[in-house]
């Protein structure tokens, strides 16, 4: 979705705008910007992928080679993705946090990125345990889902195949969760030292990982 076409601080809302995007509703949101006072040389718009590659698809006019998204141009605004956010801050984290504080939207995108790339993969709604879903959750976060996974299933004692299947869950779910618990941090620590044992530079990061892990 495009933040600013739909409800955003008080403006009124452009249904169904990116179902079928074109030049005329562009710029009635523009006007709709300009009523309310808003600073359009500021504005900015989060897409998700799907949005902006739909944006960048279509015709700003019939007859016309332009589309409604050139570049990062939606029609004089920049439009961003998520990750783009890191590179208009400078990569500065807590610049970055400051804007998803504010931003509902960007709240919203950023959610739906980690449970469809992370919490689904893991099958996180079906684990019976929140801290196990949580222990897992976390270290795919950091160190990729797969290799998570593949953790867990180590502690098991199943094929650590880095895939989350039906024996899986139901290992996890009939497993003593504190035993688990333990045996899950000794693996996230003994991935971390060996990380930096390959590279010696990561052990300012020592702590953090290791707070992280015995955290959960």
């Amino acid at each position: 979705m495009i933040n600013g076409l739909f409800n955003t601080s008080g403006v009124q809302t452009l249904d169904g705008y990116i179902q079928t995007p074109d030049l005329a509703k562009t710029l009635e949101f523009s006007t709709l910007l300009d009523r309310e006072k808003i600073d359009t040389n500021k504005a900015v718009f989060f897409a998700n992928g799907a949005s902006l590659n739909k944006l960048r698809a279509t015709s700003r006019e019939t007859g016309t080679e332009r589309k409604l998204l050139e570049g990062n141009d939606l029609q004089g605004y920049t439009a961003y993705t998520i990750k783009d956010t890191l590179k208009v801050t400078g990569y500065d984290i807590k610049a970055v946090s400051k804007i998803l504080y504010k931003d509902p939207v960007l709240q919203s995108m950023t959610a739906k990125f980690y449970k469809d790339n992370y919490w689904n993969k893991m099958r996180g709604d079906e684990i019976n345990s929140q801290l196990i879903a949580n222990e897992i959750f976390i270290f795919g976060v950091n160190a990729g889902m797969k290799l998570a996974i593949a953790a867990a299933q180590m502690v098991l004692g199943v094929t650590a195949d880095g895939k989350f299947g039906e024996q899986t869950l139901m290992d996890i779910n009939s497993c003593d969760v504190k035993e688990f618990d333990k045996k899950y941090d000794t693996l996230e620590l003994t991935h971390y030292n060996r990380l930096i044992t390959k590279n010696p530079k990561l052990k300012i990061y020592a702590n953090g990982w290791r707070n992280r892990a015995e955290s959960v």
